[in-house]
């Protein structure tokens, strides 16, 4: 399909065709090369988080969000510190004072702790390993 600017597009939903210039394309695939977020790149230059994806993953673009980053470690260490003591989600929920469905939502990546939450959870798991406390 030719659209407007005399290059080939696909469509994105019913009757929209989209198509963008080589420009844009290596200049999405700089900034993820220079560290910039996928989603960041797709909201700056008005395109969709699954094309700079699509794009990346063609020319085998590793952006910084396939860095590993510390709000991800944080329910795995919970994970190894609850099978160290042997807690389940309940017992850490009543030691913590942090609802189950909060500390289930946390370790499955739903979403992140906020900092009080996870200081009730670092407090409560660290407190066993510490008598002094």
């Amino acid at each position: 399909m030719i659209v407007p600017n005399g290059t080939s597009g696909s469509y994105c939903g019913p009757g929209r065709p989209t198509a963008y210039g080589p420009e844009t394309r290596r200049a999405a695939l700089s900034m993820v090369r220079e560290g910039v977020p996928k989603k960041d790149v797709a909201r700056r230059l008005g395109i969709s988080h699954s094309t700079v994806k699509e794009w990346c993953r063609r020319e085998g673009v590793k952006g910084a969000e396939t860095e590993p980053d510390r709000l991800h470690e944080f329910p795995a260490w919970v994970k190894c510190r609850m099978a160290a003591l042997g807690w389940t989600q309940q017992e850490l929920s009543r030691r913590s004072g942090v609802h189950a469905t909060t500390i289930c939502n946390i370790l499955v990546g739903r979403y992140g702790a906020s900092l009080s939450v996870a200081v009730k959870i670092m407090d409560a798991l660290e407190e066993d390993a510490c008598p002094s406390r």
